[in-house]
């Protein structure tokens, strides 16, 4: 008995074993149940129809439950077909048992489901953001279902988990953002959703292993990150911004190449409506340029910039909705062709860090500083730019042992100077410092003023940099570099600007040897006119930059000029000079036959008496209303003008021989000869001269005269 026993448990458990294998694989196929899931899903939604055929009663061993499986089951939601690769449907074991089978799990498995059948599918669920993103903005792609959901015993969905894959989707979204080739995996349930392996290209720039998180709770939370691989063009951004008008904004040229990581967190609420965002990008652009079409000069560089290039810079960006923006770059640069240099640059919001070197030759003409190309040299700034101004916090310049020190200026949108703390100059030349509180003060040991003859021409409010300053002004040096040998010692100016022009000047400066400096300036206070006098024991501090002066030296300056913005009516006396290697005059003498005198000026020197000129000045032409010189060798009479738009010069006068020279020089064989012929009747009063062309071209004619005009008569008879 016990052994039949034995063999009745072993014969049972063996079919069973034997059933349960058979279940678990093959299955059982019946239609037993065809009817039970086709009322179920009718009852679910009636748009729901299905082709049941082959149906497998199996067991799941691992849950230790029956459920009913499919394969290649074809369906149709609201006549849009659906394929399934597989079904299977869970049942309650109890109800089982009791003859009321209970649907407890759906596990749909679908094939490939185009773009155009997706959306029909979509358009049956209820309104909503999900539903209108699809419909509007979806073209092409292809998408495959897994979904898994649980049952309530009333047949009311409990939950669900939803994975599957989309490839090759293409749709334009947002407007402007067009997404091609993308692809990705997904997994979604009703708390959170998940994207995976996410590539592909939105205006047409690459995407790669990117990711999204999604978590529904009391706020939709989004998480991604992805990588980008960029090649952009001006041409091509014009196509992946789908922006025609590109050109309106942007007419330069610029290349881009690099890799970027984005992480991009954002959070809605239940309305899908924005609460929240934080976006962080780094990366490295292997090479960039920006070219320019029309080439910008650039302050104090003497090339002009016509294109700046990149490599191997690190980029990193910062940006969230409480208004954080922080984009930090770093790494190599070089203007046009220059060789590489390094900078450094930070911007948070509209506040710009900036650490750079420069290789470029700098020419900075106020202070006569010039640095060689290739000779390295630091900025380090900071400033901020706002819509009508720019704040330069701090800007240092260095360059060996030079420095350039500026605090708190700021610049309106026009480039003019609005307010500043201090500027402090240090260079081999340049010793001093401004400082600006009610006064404006400039103080220090040296200033290199090789431009200092500027201070001749008439001001032009237009062009000043700093006519919204009105202060007083104190200026006190103890050593002015000229560009001549002579320097101004203890140099003191006091005076008041309105409108960043002079309207009271008194100055004073020593030259060696007790000569001096003497500066004053007043404004008429029933006009706009101003009166200029400058008096000084060495003029060629003030006259070297004119060329007309050129081969001037020694004698005294009187120089009176009464200006306003529209013209100035100018005097200029010099007294006991001589003239001395002048190519102008030379060639002058030489064209006039006074080939002794031409030696003296090319030698030791022609010495006058006196030198007067008259002249007028406005925007168009600038008047020469007469030149007056007298000397023991000869006299000169010119006028004539020189227009301000075209450059052109247009001079005449008379050149006549001293009549004291002429005694002395009919002894002297060779030059007597030359200029004062033996036989009586012969005598040669002078020349008669014309100068005209452009600058540059001036062409000089010269013809022999025998009597002089009554004006030269009687101003050598006054002088």
């Amino acid at each position: 008995m016990k052994k039949f026993f034995i063999i009745l448990s072993i014969s049972i458990f063996f079919l069973l074993f034997v059933l349960m294998f058979f279940l678990s694989t093959t299955g059982y196929e019946t239609k037993r149940f065809n009817n039970l899931i086709n009322n179920k899903l009718q009852n679910l939604d009636k748009k729901v129809t299905l082709d049941l055929k082959k149906i497998k009663l199996k067991l799941d061993l691992r849950k230790m439950n029956f459920f009913l499986s499919t394969k290649d089951l074809e369906a149709s939601y609201d006549k849009t077909p659906i394929s399934f690769q597989q079904v299977k449907i869970y049942f309650d074991l109890n109800s089982l048992l009791k003859r009321s089978p209970r649907i407890k799990n759906l596990y749909l498995n679908t094939k490939v489901i185009n773009a155009d059948n997706f959306k029909k599918l979509v358009l049956n669920i209820k309104p909503s953001n999900f539903k209108s993103f699809i419909l509007n903005n979806l073209n092409d792609g292809m998408i495959k279902i897994n979904l898994n959901s649980n049952f309530d015993k009333d047949f009311t969905l409990q939950d669900y988990q939803i994975d599957g894959y989309v490839r090759k989707i293409s749709g334009t979204f947002f407007k402007d953002v067009k997404v091609t080739d993308t692809n990705f995996i997904f997994s979604i349930n009703q708390n959170e959703g998940n994207l995976d392996k996410l590539n592909g290209k939105i205006n047409g720039i690459p995407i790669t292993n990117g990711n999204l998180k999604l978590i529904k709770d009391k706020d939709i939370v989004v998480n991604t990150n992805f990588k980008t691989k960029l090649d952009l063009t001006h041409e091509n951004l014009k196509n992946k911004l789908l922006d025609k008008n590109l050109d309106k904004y942007n007419k330069n040229e610029f290349l881009f190449k690099g890799n970027l990581n984005h992480n991009l967190n954002l959070t809605f609420n239940n309305t899908y409506k924005l609460k929240d965002y934080k976006y962080v990008a780094s990366g490295k652009a292997n090479d960039a340029n920006f070219k320019v079409r029309e080439n910008i000069q650039v302050p104090f560089l003497k090339e002009n910039f016509r294109i700046i290039f990149f490599e191997n810079t690190n980029i990193s960006v910062n940006l969230n909705s409480s208004g954080k923006k922080i984009i930090k770059l770093n790494g190599f640069y070089k203007l046009n062709t220059k060789n590489l240099q390094k900078f450094d640059m930070q911007i948070d919001k509209n506040l710009y860090n900036l650490d750079i070197e420069l290789n470029n030759e700098i020419i900075i003409p106020i202070i006569n500083y010039t640095k060689l190309e290739n000779v390295k040299s630091k900025i380090k700034t900071n400033f901020k730019i706002k819509k009508n101004f720019v704040d330069i916090k701090k800007f240092v310049y260095t360059e060996k042992d030079n420095l350039i020190d500026l605090n708190s200026l700021r610049l309106d949108k026009n480039g003019i100077i609005e307010s500043f703390n201090d500027i402090t100059v240090k260079t081999s030349n340049n010793d001093f410092k401004i400082s600006k509180d009610k006064k404006i003060v400039v103080s220090g040991k040296k200033f290199d003023a090789t431009s200092l003859s500027k201070l001749l021409q008439s001001d032009n409010q237009n062009d000043s940099r700093i006519k919204k300053f009105s202060n007083e002004i104190k200026i006190e040096l103890d050593l002015i570099s000229t560009g001549l040998d002579k320097k101004i010692k203890n140099f003191n100016l006091i005076g008041n600007l309105y409108k960043g022009s002079p309207i009271k000047i008194n100055a004073k400066g020593e030259f060696d040897d007790g000569k001096f400096l003497d500066i004053s300036l007043k404004k008429d206070k029933n006009s706009n006119k101003k009166y200029l006098e400058i008096y000084s024991d060495f003029p060629e501090p003030l006259l070297k930059e004119y060329k007309f002066f050129k081969g001037l030296s020694g004698g005294k300056m009187l120089y009176n000029s009464v200006y306003d913005t529209n013209e100035s009516v100018s005097a200029l006396t010099i007294e006991d000079f001589k003239v001395v290697n002048a190519p102008g005059f030379v060639k002058l003498l030489s064209l006039a036959d006074f080939g002794g005198m031409a030696d003296l000026v090319s030698g030791k020197g022609l010495t006058f008496d006196r030198l007067e000129i008259n002249f007028t000045k406005n925007k168009r032409l600038l008047k020469l209303e007469e030149l007056y010189a007298i000397g023991p060798s000869i006299s000169v009479l010119m006028e004539g003008y020189v227009e301000g738009s075209t450059g052109l010069v247009s001079l005449r006068g008379t050149m006549v021989p001293a009549k004291n020279l002429n005694k002395f020089l009919s002894k002297i064989p060779v030059v007597g000869d030359i200029l004062i012929p033996k036989e009586v009747g012969e005598g040669l009063f002078g020349v008669s001269f014309k100068m005209k062309g452009p600058k540059g071209k001036i062409k000089t004619t010269v013809n022999p005269i025998k009597t002089l005009t009554p004006r030269f008569i009687q101003k050598a008879i006054g002088k």
